[in-house]
C-alpha cells in the first residue's frame, strides 16, 4: 500500500480501522512503518487460513472417497452374503426335496 498519498489524518483513521492504539503520538514515518507492518501481517494471517481451509477442503474430498471405498466394500460383502443366502436356500430345497422323494419310495 503506498501510504504517500494519504494524509496524516487519513493514517490514523486507517490505523484506527485496524484497532491499532496511541498512534496520535506516532510521527508519518511511523505511523506508515507500523500500518505496513500490520496489514503484511494480515495478509500472512490470511494466507495461513486459505491454506488451513485447502487442506480442510482436501481432507474432506479424501473422506468422501475414502467413505464411499468404505461403502462399497460393505455393498459387496452384503451382495455376497445375499448370494451365499439365496444358493443355501436353493440347496436347502433341493435336499428337501430329494429327502420328499425318498420318502416317497
Amino acid at each position: 500500500m503506498d501510504f504517500d498519498k494519504y494524509t496524516l489524518v487519513e493514517l490514523r483513521q486507517k490505523a484506527k480501522e485496524l484497532k491499532i492504539k496511541n498512534v496520535s503520538k506516532l510521527k508519518r514515518n511511523e505511523l506508515c512503518k507500523l500500518l505496513s507492518e500490520q496489514l503484511n501481517s494480515q495478509k500472512l494471517d490470511q494466507n495461513i487460513v486459505d491454506d488451513t481451509n485447502a487442506v480442510n477442503i482436501n481432507q474432506i474430498d479424501n473422506n468422501k472417497v475414502s467413505n464411499s471405498n468404505v461403502d462399497n466394500q460393505n455393498n459387496s460383502k452384503e451382495d455376497r452374503l445375499s448370494d451365499d443366502s439365496q444358493s443355501n436356500s436353493k440347496e436347502d430345497r433341493a435336499s428337501a426335496d430329494s429327502q420328499n422323494n425318498n420318502n416317497g419310495e
